[in-house]
Order: structure tokens, then C-alpha cells, then sequence
């Protein structure tokens, strides 16, 4: 590989703004940049490349690539369809800053721009010398509900894992409709944004050996809908010899937030097309009609799809398509599972303490629109939960999750939202996550590894979820995150606080235990106590719990969550027996539910969750 280098940085006062050169602490910022390292100019075969020099928290100076076209812009006829490789440039490509967002709101104020599908890349080493080793790959697949976030290097800065010897692509998907309208046939078959993931990863099989990477050596990882998005990836046909390892946090591909039946948004794309006045006696006419509409038109229906406050919060999603050539899903992912096509390579899932709380909190604050969630809870319940449309009988659902989970209202209404925060973690997030470990342990030999991150530091998500509140509610959804990107400063610049000591000490264990296993397919913990090699998860229901509250501590437990998560295998009747040799139903997980719903009920009441 041919690098020169170039001395001119005629962009350094602009990301001066965005870095503040390394201290021998952490700080706010996401990264830094080295003004007396030349620029780092490669060549791939789409052309000269120019990017940037920055500086991870211990000091070492990485090369940043930002804005890599990998597809064609997907806009005109390219519009809901799979996604075109990118065109090679002429010139140098100025790799300095990041590509735009993919279109979404933010509030109520639609961003970015349908030209999004650009990808960063950050390395340790650019050479020439024939005795540089390739190294580990991790590439990260965002999260925001398949609706909203971006890939770009202020949310996802290369700061802390490069301090190990990886190599680290993130990049920009498809989102909302323009990611995942399906009519249901071959006209708007859907899933484009899962396409752009699978073309991302073809990109890095061909250039990412540019880069001082290892395309033998691939990790993909992703949190919430990213890490649904990556289960997705290892259950697709199209993603074979793409990635070698995976890891999800906090997300599943059996979570209905992941996968909802096609008829679910062949219905959407009616409703959509009746918003925006185009014909819907036809799914041709229709998809052409909305190939004219302005980006922002389509994005700003969503809340006309809202039945009770903002829920449903997920409008938008994966589904199931016509088997035909570039099919991403053609089955559920429930049936894909039973019919053991999960791809056999290791695994790392879990999940945060308190996941619920991305969605409870807002009735933490605000105790009159709790009162009215219980005033209306058979009637919002499948909305906030997302299983209207998809069961057969909702009444008996909602029967089911209410006796075990509110089996007295007239309770504490701390406790009330604290089961509301289990109830709500628990459907989309946790069982899901154990659903899918439980199932694949019977049809894979490679091992997979289990944690439950139960660390409070001195930032949490629940600042965002509450609107700004202080109090500490306890673990929320992504709080690990902060342990392996820096956070973006808008995220918590009025808390007014600054990380500690002991929270930087987690950052070196998430760090270290994500990069090992990016490396050796085992996650590793290193301390002064010497080296602990992960245990697999296995019929033990054995787990790592990475932090105690304020304590950064890696520990071994076991029996999973066995009360809550013995109530939603008796309620889906979808995990067959650990002694057994393959899990036996093909339903979906709410179908399932259905089919064991009515002799559980009265077996349920005997096994209340509630504490009178």
C-alpha cells in the first residue's frame, strides 16, 4: 500500500472546535487532534483519500477517515431500493469531516439529508512496511429505534478503543420510512436500511485492508436497534463470510421493537400514502407517488401514527419480504432460529440494569400523565408495548402482563413504576436477549458470552429520558455506552458534573473486555490481580455482572432474572426444555404468546410479581 503524506492542514481551526488536545485525564470531548503529525493520505480503489490525525485518551495519535461515500445517494428512483456501491472519485477526497445524517427529526425539526450513506473509518497504523500485521476490525451499528442517530465521529468517537490495537468503522444507515416502507411485494419489499448495513460490510471486506485492518478479522457490534440490527445480520443469507464475531447490547432481533410481520407496515404504507395524497389502488403507483414527495413531508408524518402520547414509539422497521434475489429477511426472526439458520460464530449479548427506563421515566416526572397511563392501561398497554396488530387477542395479553406486573393498583406508585420499568425493559429488551441465548446454546458450537451491566456513574442516560432531572433513577438503557464512546457534550452539558476516577476505570474494563473479544473471541479481563478469561454462558444460566452500583467490579452470578424470566417462558411457551435438542415452534414470539395465553391465565394469578 502507497501512503504520502501531505503538510498542509488547512482545516485544523475547524476540529479544533470539535477536540482539546489530551491531558493525562479524561475529559468532555471526544477525541483530539496532533497539529505536528502530517495529514495521512492513502489510496483505495476508489481514489486518494486525505484524512485527519487525532489523539486517543492515552495519548496515542490515530488516523481518522471521515465521510466515505460506500453507496451511491439513494434518492430519485434509487428511493426505496436496495442500495448501489459508491462510484469511485477523481482527485483527492477530502476524508476531514463527517458525511450527512440520514434524514429524521430532531423534536420536531427534521435534519440531515438523503445523500447519507457515508462511513468513518479510524486506525492505529497506516504503512507501507510489508511486516505490519493487520489488525482486528470492529464495526459499530448505531441505535435510535431504526428512526433517528447517526454514525458521525462526535457521537461515536474513536477515543477509547483505540487505545487497543483495532481498527473501528462506523457509519450511516437508512432511516424511518425512507429506510423501511414495505408494501409488502416486490415493488417496496423494505429492510434498505438492514441493505445499507450489509453494502457497509461489503465495503469493508474490500478496502479495509487500506486501513491496516484485517477483513479476516471482522467484529460487528451495535446497542438497542443496532444491536438488533446486528442479530438481523447474522440471521440474513446475504451476510455470509461478512463478519466473524458479534456482539449486541441491550437489543434482539425476537424484540418486536426489531421485527414486526409485513401486513403491520403494508397497513402504514396505506395510511402514509393517504396523508400524503397519493393513489393506493396500487403499490406501484403508490411508491412512485412517494418517490416525488419531499424527504421532509414523508419524515413529518410520524406522529400521525400515534395512537396515545408518542407511542407506538417504533413506526418504522424490519419485516419480513418476498424471497426473491436481495432479500435481506424472508422469515421471522423466531422461525429462522427454529430452523437453526443463526450463524455459528461466538457471541456477546447483554443487558443494563434498569432497561426499561427509556420509556418509564417520562412518567417518573410527570405523575399526572402516569395517573392517566393507569387510568387507560387495557386500552394503551399494546401501543406502549407494541403488540397491537400482531396478537390475536390483546385483552387476554393484557390480562396476562397486567396480573403479574400490576396485580394491585391501588400499590405505592414508586413500586407501580418500578414494575412499569420491569415490565416495559423486560418485553423489549431483556427476555427477548434471553429468549434468543437459551435458543441458539442448543444449535451452535461457538460459545456466547453473557453480562448485565449494572454500573452508575457520574452520567446516565436517565438525564436525557427524565428531560434533564438530576435524580438518580438508576441504570438506564445505554448507560454502557458512555464506557466506550466519549459522550457528546450536547447529551450532558448542564448536568454539571465531570466523570470520575472510578468511572474512567470502567471505561479500561468495557474497553478491554469488548476489544478482547474483538480480538481473540473471548472477552478478557485484566487487573492487578492478574487475567480472568470469561466463562461462556451455558446451562448453568451463568452471567457476568460488570459493575456493583458506584463499583467497578466484574462478577459472576448466576440464575438470570429466574422469577421474570420463568413467567415469560411459561407465557411464550418458545423456549423448549435445556435437554432438548432444538427449539420446536416456528410462530412469531407474540403468536407464540397467544398459544399458551389461555390456560396460563389462571395459573398466573397464583404467581403474582407484585409485592401487596
Amino acid at each position: 500500500m502507497r501512503i504520502k503524506f501531505r503538510s498542509d492542514f488547512s482545516i485544523f481551526s475547524l476540529l479544533s472546535i470539535l477536540f482539546t488536545p489530551s491531558t493525562g485525564q479524561f475529559e468532555n470531548d471526544t477525541g483530539s487532534t496532533d497539529a505536528n503529525v502530517s495529514l495521512p493520505i492513502l489510496t483505495i480503489p476508489q481514489g486518494e483519500i486525505q484524512g485527519v490525525n487525532l489523539v486517543t485518551y492515552c495519548n496515542r495519535t490515530i488516523y481518522g477517515f471521515l465521510g466515505i461515500p460506500y453507496s451511491r445517494p439513494p434518492i430519485g428512483n434509487l428511493r426505496f431500493r436496495s442500495p448501489v456501491a459508491a462510484n469511485a472519485w477523481n482527485g483527492t477526497l477530502d476524508a476531514s469531516t463527517d458525511g450527512n445524517m440520514c434524514p429524521q427529526l430532531s423534536g420536531d425539526h427534521f435534519i440531515g439529508d438523503e445523500d447519507c450513506l457515508y462511513l468513518n473509518v479510524y486506525t492505529p497504523q497506516i504503512s507501507d512496511e510489508t511486516s505490519t500485521v493487520p489488525l482486528p476490525v470492529m464495526v459499530y451499528i448505531h441505535g435510535g429505534g431504526f428512526e433517528r442517530g447517526n454514525g458521525g465521529l462526535s457521537s461515536f468517537s474513536p477515543k477509547y478503543l483505540l487505545d487497543k490495537d483495532v481498527v473501528l468503522v462506523v457509519f450511516n444507515y437508512r432511516l424511518g420510512v425512507l429506510g423501511f416502507l414495505s408494501t409488502g411485494d416486490e415493488v417496496a419489499p423494505g429492510n434498505y436500511g438492514l441493505k445499507d448495513m450489509v453494502l457497509a460490510l461489503k465495503w469493508v471486506q474490500r478496502n479495509i485492508g487500506y486501513f491496516g485492518g484485517n477483513a479476516d478479522q471482522v467484529t460487528i457490534f451495535g446497542e438497542s436497534t443496532g444491536g438488533g440490527s446486528v442479530e438481523l445480520l447474522a440471521l440474513s443469507r446475504l451476510t455470509e463470510g461478512l463478519f466473524h464475531r458479534y456482539i449486541t447490547e441491550s437489543g434482539s432481533a425476537l424484540s418486536i421493537r426489531c421485527f414486526r410481520p409485513k401486513t403491520t407496515y403494508v397497513r402504514r404504507a396505506t395510511e402514509l400514502a393517504e396523508l400524503l395524497d397519493c393513489p393506493t389502488d396500487s403499490t406501484t403507483g403508490l411508491v412512485d407517488c412517494l418517490r416525488n414527495r419531499d424527504a421532509k413531508e414523508i419524515i413529518g408524518t410520524k406522529s400521525s401514527f400515534y395512537v396515545w402520547e408518542n407511542f407506538p414509539d417504533i413506526i418504522w422497521g424490519p419485516t419480513d419480504e418476498p424471497d426473491v434475489d436481495g432479500a435481506f429477511l424472508t422469515e421471522n426472526p423466531v422461525n429462522l432460529y427454529a430452523a437453526g439458520k443463526i450463524r455459528d460464530l461466538p457471541w456477546m449479548t447483554g443487558v443494563v440494569h434498569d432497561e426499561g427506563l427509556i420509556l418509564s421515566l417520562k412518567f417518573y416526572v410527570n405523575p399526572d400523565k402516569f395517573e392517566e397511563l393507569l387510568s387507560k392501561f387495557d386500552d394503551v398497554l399494546p401501543y406502549v408495548l407494541q403488540y397491537h396488530n400482531v396478537v390475536d387477542d390483546e385483552n387476554a395479553l393484557t390480562t396476562a402482563l397486567k396480573a403479574y406486573y400490576f396485580n394491585n393498583m391501588t400499590a405505592e406508585r414508586s413500586r407501580l413504576l418500578s414494575n412499569l420499568t420491569d415490565l416495559i425493559g423486560d418485553s423489549f429488551f431483556i427476555f427477548p436477549i434471553y429468549n434468543a441465548l437459551q435458543k441458539r446454546m442448543l444449535l451452535v458450537d461457538s460459545p456466547e458470552y453473557f453480562y448485565r451491566f449494572g454500573y452508575r456513574g457520574s452520567y446516565s442516560y436517565t438525564y436525557k429520558y427524565s428531560g434533564g432531572s438530576t435524580d438518580n433513577y438508576g441504570i438506564a438503557h445505554a448507560d454502557e455506552l458512555l464506557y466506550l464512546f466519549p459522550y457528546p457534550n450536547s447529551t450532558f452539558g448542564n448536568l454539571g458534573a465531570e466523570m470520575s476516577e472510578t468511572d474512567y476505570e470502567m471505561v479500561e474494563n468495557m474497553v478491554q473486555l469488548w476489544t478482547s473479544f474483538a480480538i481473540n473471541g473471548t472477552p478478557t479481563e485484566v487487573n492487578r490481580s492478574g487475567i480472568k478469561i470469561w466463562k461462556p454462558y451455558s446451562v448453568e444460566d451463568n452471567y457476568i455482572m460488570i459493575g456493583d452500583h458506584s463499583e467497578v467490579t466484574n462478577k459472576v452470578l448466576y440464575s438470570f432474572l429466574s422469577d421474570r424470566m420463568g413467567f415469560w417462558k411459561d407465557l411464550t411457551g418458545t423456549i423448549s426444555n435445556m435437554s432438548n435438542t432444538a427449539p420446536v415452534r416456528t410462530n412469531t414470539f407474540f403468536e407464540n404468546i397467544m398459544l399458551n395465553l389461555k390456560c396460563f391465565v389462571s395459573f398466573l394469578f397464583h404467581k403474582m410479581y407484585l409485592i401487596h
